[in-house]
């Protein structure tokens, strides 16, 4: 039977806008042992947001396996932001990742977010994945 773990950077991150920046970017640690391999299935992504300014209406993501955005693991990928009902400019983004990998001596992987137009705050960022 598989099992599903989940994990959360709460950095916050102010000034997320159209284009990736290097300086700006989640870390989720995977949780296991750099001494063994990670064998696993992304599941989903979440990004929670707040302080949306000029009309921000989606978020795109890349995950890499290093800090300069150079290994990515998964591409370019868009979702909408749906904001929340009583306040306008705090919402989140989900995607469905659903891709299997295997990833030996490192137990990190890296978020890197852009905007459509606009700004925006990264509040938290949380992966799932299943093994």
């Amino acid at each position: 039977m598989a099992v599903i773990y989940q994990n959360t950077d709460n950095t916050t991150i102010s000034g997320v806008y159209n284009t990736y920046d290097l300086t700006k970017y989640s870390t989720i640690d995977l949780d296991y042992s750099v001494s063994r391999s990670f064998k696993g299935t992304l599941k989903g992504l979440w990004v929670y947001l707040s302080s949306a300014a000029n009309n921000a209406a989606s978020i795109s993501v890349i995950i890499t396996t290093d800090t300069t955005g150079d290994k990515i693991l998964i591409p370019s990928t868009e979702s909408a932001i749906s904001f929340g009902l009583t306040t306008a400019t705090s919402g989140s983004a989900s995607f469905l990742i659903n891709q299997s990998l295997i990833l030996r001596d490192q137990e990190s992987i890296y978020i890197f977010c852009k905007t459509d137009h606009g700004t925006v705050q990264i509040d938290k960022v949380v992966l799932s994945w299943e093994s």
